[in-house]
């Protein structure tokens, strides 16, 4: 799965490059939600799980370095201010979406173009903002 994310391309400024986030973005939460259906459960399931076993913090944690590195070097390469934040802001988000598809079925959650929708919010939230604020 991490070698489809990639570490350059992560550009913000233009709504086109915004979009290719969004897209790649959306197939790696389709990914998630298809092929991947049963891990990504699992992964979720163990989070719950070692806020009750603190054993399993380690482990999990270096499970999340590759993505979080992955990311952040694709953020800081388009000039995202804070990308390790960034980065971890994102995987938050992701993993919002990939539970509320997969524990809340009925809302619509697995919906591609609902899941896009939701993606281009969230990236755009990372662009630049004009005036410079």
């Amino acid at each position: 799965m991490l070698a489809h994310l990639p570490v350059d391309g992560w550009r913000v400024d233009t709504a086109e490059q915004r979009a290719a986030i969004a897209d790649m973005l959306a197939g790696l939460v389709d990914y998630c939600l298809g092929p991947a259906r049963n891990r990504t459960l699992a992964r979720l399931e163990l989070y719950l799980d070692a806020s009750r076993r603190a054993e399993l913090d380690r482990e999990l944690a270096a499970a999340n370095r590759g993505f979080l590195e992955r990311t952040a070097a694709g953020m800081r390469g388009a000039g995202i201010a804070n990308p390790t934040e960034a980065a971890g802001l994102l995987l938050a988000q992701l993993d919002g979406l990939l539970y509320d598809a997969l524990t809340r079925p009925f809302l619509g959650g697995a919906e591609r173009k609902r899941t896009r929708r939701f993606l281009d919010t969230i990236v755009r939230g990372y662009a630049p903002k004009a005036g410079g604020d």
